[in-house]
């Protein structure tokens, strides 16, 4: 019960950590920094922290999607 409130919590977000990232993602968090860092995941830094938007981590399911993303 505690994990369904916590995934409710996280899916009505805009940015999320590195960390939370990695869960939703099924990913290491060292495999995120390394998306981060290359530009493959576009983030936003604040203060100390990288947030990553909700739009980037979708554009990155829709492009790894066959069906989903786009075909150009």
């Amino acid at each position: 019960a505690r994990n369904d409130k916590k995934k409710k919590t996280l899916l009505g977000r805009s940015a999320y950590s590195i960390a939370e990232t990695a869960r939703m993602l099924g990913m290491s968090q060292g495999a995120i920094r390394n998306a981060v860092r290359s530009g493959q995941l576009p983030s936003a830094r604040l203060g100390g922290r990288i947030l990553i938007p909700r739009a980037s981590i979708e554009l990155l399911l829709d492009a790894r999607d066959p069906k989903g993303g786009s075909s150009t």
